[in-house]
């Protein structure tokens, strides 16, 4: 029997983006909401591919990272420390590859992509 998985796990790689809604209203940044970060916090770690999932060329990334580690706020600014950077890509990859060990597919693309956009930060 043949099966069109992975067809659609190769056709949306590094092409999902999360919208945050309800809170608009809200003068915080998302990464300043508690119950956000916990449910990113979740997500990451509920997700084990997750690296193979975002859209690493959007916004997706960074935010990601944003809401895994304690942002830093430098001349209106905000980024995380390079060491909580490295620990985000240690875990990212690793998520990837143990994704695609379990799915057959490559992570090769994705992580070119990653390595593309550390170069650009």
């Amino acid at each position: 029997m043949q099966t069109f998985v992975p067809d659609l796990v190769e056709r949306n790689r590094n092409r999902v983006q999360i919208e945050v809604l309800g809170y608009g209203e809200d003068s915080r940044e998302l990464f300043d909401i508690p119950e956000v970060r916990r449910y990113f916090q979740t997500l990451f770690e509920c997700v084990v591919g997750l690296f193979y999932w975002i859209d690493i060329d959007s916004h997706m990334f960074v935010f990601l990272g944003l809401m895994l580690y304690a942002p830093i706020r430098v001349l209106g600014e905000v980024t995380i420390s390079p060491q909580d950077l490295e620990a985000f890509l240690l875990r990212g990859v690793i998520g990837l590859n143990r994704f695609c060990e379990l799915t057959g597919a490559s992570p090769d693309e994705s992580t070119a992509t990653i390595n593309k956009r550390i170069r650009a930060m």
